[in-house]
C-alpha cells in the first residue's frame, strides 16, 4: 500500500508563510517470549537502511536514517537506551 501524506497550505497567508509537515516513524521490537534475534531494515521513498539488529541503539538507528536521500532531520523521542 502506498500511503502519501499531503499538505495543501493554499489558504495560509502570511509573508513567506508555509505550512511543514513532519511524519512520524515508531518502530518497537516486541516478543511475548522475549527470544528477540536477528535484524530489520527501514524502507522509506525506495531506499533501505543497513540490517539494523533487533537491539539497535537510538545512534546507530539515526546513523542509519541519515544516510537515507529522503531525510533532511531526524529526532528520536521517547526514553534514552
Amino acid at each position: 500500500k502506498n500511503e502519501q501524506l499531503r499538505v495543501v497550505d493554499t489558504f495560509v497567508t502570511g509573508r513567506n508563510a508555509k505550512v511543514n509537515a513532519y511524519p512520524i516513524l515508531t518502530i518497537e521490537t516486541y516478543s511475548p517470549s522475549n527470544d528477540s534475534s536477528g535484524n530489520f531494515r527501514i524502507f522509506l521513498d525506495g531506499e533501505f537502511t543497513a540490517p539494523l539488529s533487533f537491539r539497535a541503539s537510538r545512534k546507530k538507528i539515526l546513523q542509519e536514517m541519515h544516510r537515507l536521500n529522503g531525510i533532511g532531520k531526524v529526532t528520536m523521542l521517547g526514553p534514552i537506551d
